[in-house]
């Protein structure tokens, strides 16, 4: 009976260690994004990304490939300037951590505007 009282409390305080913790995480990175021939879904370009930076979670490396669709939604406000606004229609990669330790992301949802004015391009991604 003692050992599965033991048992029990090792168990629940294992449990208790392992409730998630919401941390802010901040990072930095430099790198380059080209197109690729990689076809993730019908009627988009799929570019690879290819960085390595620093952040909270120590020095990394990521790769991720994105599907943005082929025609724009439309023109409309970019930055400071003005341009076309691409649907990114999907995408993930992997942050490779100096460690050995991956974390991989998953893109749901986001979009690529392009500032003629200032060229320069503006992504957001979920």
């Amino acid at each position: 009976m003692k050992h599965v009282a033991t048992v029990a409390l090792i168990i629940s305080l294992g449990i208790a260690n392992l409730s998630a913790e919401h941390r802010p995480v901040k990072m930095t990175f430099s790198g380059s994004m080209v197109a690729t021939t990689i076809d993730l879904q019908p009627n988009t370009i799929t570019d690879e990304e290819q960085v390595g930076g620093n952040g909270t979670l120590g020095q990394f490396t990521f790769r991720k490939l994105r599907a943005d669709e082929t025609t724009p939604q439309g023109s409309g406000s970019c930055g400071s300037g003005f341009g076309p606004i691409i649907r990114v229609a999907a995408g993930g990669g992997v942050f490779r951590f100096q460690d050995g330790s991956l974390l991989t992301a998953t893109v749901s949802e986001g979009t690529l505007c392009i500032d003629f004015d200032h060229q320069m391009g503006h992504l957001s991604e979920t």
